[in-house]
């Protein structure tokens, strides 16, 4: 997966220089945009929008089924992102993402109320509409960093931030680790977190992810294990990790509380079912690195 260097011309006239895959479609280029640079999902009269790339070297848009190394981009091109206003669109507050959006507040609204380890905050670029962003703030034991023989620091608060781009629910949020951390799946650099393509699909809610977000950060959910896929996706985070759970074979997880207080109405159980156990990582990590 050769990269090539090229210049982002942002809608806004900016521009970024990017390392970016030549082998990735560019539907999934647009939607790793649109996550790493929050790019607006709603024009200011409140119709969805959606993004193009126009290539300068070529002159022509490029289509979204093709990559960039079909279409031969040259290395040091300067590709132009363009926005584009959905026309004759149905109402935005009335569409299918809009709706699960504000689904996904009221669930997130449901699991604070029921945490005493989780709080957030909303944010919405048109204050009639369903957030867009969130940062998450967790309260429990974690390990923010290691000191130079090794041992672990520990921190009690932690946030991160989570944009749902104009592709979610389709895609899986954009992700960003806000505060310091230190975690195989986590990179420690740039806050950025490992996510397992197969456990994302269109039906999981954000409440989810959270919860998934906050066993990481007590070490209930990991994978360190550099060769076997998922693979972890901080190395230096992940060397520390079995070399820790060698000398300590019962350091983990951190915190063995649950992050939800328990439901005081329990179905009995012939009716309820346990929901499988499932991985967060995977290989579906940002292809594009923004310099």
């Amino acid at each position: 997966m050769p990269d090539l260097n090229v210049t982002i011309v942002l809608p806004s006239g900016g521009a970024r220089n990017a390392e970016v895959p030549d082998d990735v479609s560019v539907r999934d280029l647009l939607a790793e945009f649109a996550s790493l640079l929050q790019l607006p999902t709603v024009g200011p009269d409140g119709r969805p929008m959606s993004y193009r790339i126009d290539s300068k070297a070529l002159g022509r848009e490029l289509k979204e089924d093709e990559t960039l190394g079909a279409a031969a981009i040259p290395d040091g091109d300067r590709l132009m992102l363009t926005a584009d206003i959905t026309a004759g669109a149905v109402s935005v507050a009335d569409s299918p993402r809009m709706r699960r959006m504000r689904a996904d507040h009221e669930l997130m609204k449901e699991l604070a109320a029921r945490s005493d380890l989780i709080s957030f905050k909303a944010i919405s670029s048109i204050p009639s509409l369903p957030p867009e962003r969130y940062i998450v703030t967790f309260k429990c034991k974690s390990i923010i960093d290691v000191d130079r023989q090794g041992n672990p620091k520990y921190g009690t608060s932690h946030q991160v931030e989570i944009y749902l781009h104009n592709q979610y629910p389709q895609r899986w949020p954009g992700m960003k680790w806000m505060t310091p951390i230190w975690h195989p799946n986590i990179n420690h650099l740039n806050g950025s977190v490992c996510i397992d393509a197969a456990w994302w699909t269109a039906s999981r809610s954000l409440d989810r992810l959270v919860i998934m977000l906050g066993e990481m950060l007590q070490w209930k959910n990991f994978h360190d294990d550099p060769t076997k896929p998922p693979f972890p996706w901080d190395p230096e985070a992940a060397r520390w990790s079995r070399e820790y759970r060698q000398k300590n074979p019962n350091a983990f997880p951190l915190d063995q509380r649950e992050l939800m207080r328990p439901e005081r109405v329990k179905l009995t159980s012939s009716a309820a079912e346990a929901a499988p156990k499932v991985s967060l990582f995977e290989k579906a990590k940002s292809k594009i690195k923004l310099k």
